[in-house]
């Protein structure tokens, strides 16, 4: 039956000041996020928890700031995505086949945010290996959406959305190769963040590619991406004045394509309520990014298959874990990943040579046009709905084929879901997906704002700025 789970949301940056005022209050704080995750096990968020370190941490952390010695994150409990290292914990990667692998180091952001004072706060569910924007895993079972319990959280950081989207905890991380990050972030009603690759630390556990993948926050509003990013960064942020002029530009007229009516209705009030605002120009000639959808999507897709295997099998041989790709194959319990993994890493598996000249080929190709673009539009961002569709009833799901429905159609789930996300992957584009407020019973809506590679300093603060428009 049909339920949400929605607890009022906490931001990061204000919890921060009232333990500072007040720092009983942290106490309370551990009380309700300990209550909260046994109130919410039936979203089924959760791959292990960290209760007793939770616990064990309260004495502490008020001690600290009772003495006004806390730091910048002190005791803030932060979900970590099932494929991220994190010392004495497991990093599942959402599959069977890495049952028993227990993280032997924390991966470098994870060691730089315990060092601001984060707890971990557990791990979270994933799509299986990441390799799908459902979390609909076979193994540990799906993970339901707070706003409708009887849908899907997208992916493949599906636990990641939902820890934050309902409340549970104030923020999360997450990895994005194909939307990864943006989708659930977006299905779950939170801001989420895709840096440009390197921005934050690379290296984080279970990859799939090096050439997309790139790890980030999920939080419920850009004040906490934006302290967080400075902590990983070191860098001050930059902010839009009123009197500045931004130009958003509209890429490709296919990312509005075939909506779904809800969609298209919040997405279009959202930007007339942004062309309303002085100082914000939309840009939309027909001087656009000459790439389908398609093409993206199957550019993507073949830069996966070609670099997944060869990445997992360096996880493998740098973690001693006695285990093969084969090994993995056959555990693998998701339908949509197994014949698929089968398949690129075991049966059929590509010569590097292939990836040098698909990274050379068509992903060089697009990265020019959009540099190109950017440039002869002199513009700031472009911006777009985040996905086209509503969350997935799970009834719905065909797992013969994996279709769902589609404006009178059956459509691909993965397809339909991450088409519009793509673009940010291929080119290493900054990308931020900002809810558009959501009315009293509907299901979650995204704005995706995108800029060009290394230019995250700008795209966050536009993102912080057009949030402010559309609250």
């Amino acid at each position: 039956m049909s339920s949400q789970c929605l607890f009022q949301r906490h931001s990061v940056k204000k919890l921060v000041q009232s333990f500072k005022e007040n720092p009983s209050k942290y106490s309370e704080f551990v009380d309700e996020t300990l209550e909260r995750m046994k109130l919410s096990e039936h979203l089924n968020i959760f791959s292990y928890q960290t209760k007793d370190q939770i616990k064990k941490s309260v004495a502490e952390v008020t001690k600290l700031y009772r003495n006004g010695e806390q730091r910048p994150l002190e005791g803030i409990i932060i979900g970590l995505k099932d494929n991220i290292s994190a010392a004495g914990y497991p990093c599942y990667g959402g599959s069977k086949a890495f049952k028993s692998n227990i993280a032997k180091y924390d991966c470098n952001l994870w060691s730089k945010l315990k060092i601001h004072g984060a707890i971990n706060g557990g791990g979270l569910i994933m799509h299986e290996l990441a390799y799908g924007v459902s979390t609909l895993n076979a193994h540990f079972g799906k993970v339901r959406n707070p706003y409708d319990s009887e849908r899907s959280v997208g992916g493949s950081s599906g636990g990641s959305g939902a820890v934050v989207g309902s409340g549970v905890l104030p923020i999360s991380l997450g990895t994005d190769t194909g939307g990864s990050i943006r989708i659930p972030a977006t299905w779950n009603g939170v801001v989420g963040y895709r840096p440009t690759i390197g921005r934050w630390f690379p290296n984080y556990g279970i990859k799939m590619t090096n050439t997309l993948d790139t790890i980030g926050p999920i939080a419920t509003c850009m004040d906490d991406i934006l302290l967080v990013d400075q902590l990983v960064t070191g860098q001050e942020h930059e902010q839009i004045q009123n009197s500045q002029s931004l130009r958003i530009g509209i890429a490709n007229p296919e990312n509005f394509d075939n909506l779904d009516p809800e969609v298209k209705t919040r997405v279009d009030q959202a930007i007339d309520k942004l062309k309303a605002k002085d100082g914000i120009e939309f840009v939309q000639t027909d001087d656009q990014v000459n790439f389908p959808t398609v093409f993206l999507t199957s550019t993507l897709l073949k830069i996966i298959n070609l670099e997944m295997p060869n990445i997992i099998k360096q996880y493998i041989e740098q973690n001693n874990l006695n285990i093969t790709l084969q090994d993995i194959g056959d555990n693998i319990e998701s339908l949509d990943v197994k014949d698929l993994f089968i398949d690129f890493a075991i049966k059929n598996p590509k010569p590097h040579s292939e990836l040098v000249r698909l990274i050379n080929g068509s992903r060089q190709a697009v990265l020019k046009e959009v540099h190109s673009y950017f440039k002869r539009n002199r513009l700031d961002a472009i911006i777009y709905p985040s996905v086209k569709c509503l969350p997935f009833r799970f009834d719905d799901y065909n797992p013969q084929d994996h279709s769902v429905s589609h404006n009178g159609s059956r459509m691909n789930q993965l397809d339909i879901t991450f088409q519009n996300s793509v673009l940010g992957s291929i080119v290493n584009g900054p990308c931020v997906t900002l809810p558009i407020q959501t009315v009293k019973g509907n299901l979650p809506v995204g704005l995706e704002i995108q800029s060009l590679t290394g230019d995250d300093k700008k795209l966050l603060a536009i993102a912080k700025y057009i949030e402010d428009v559309l609250i």
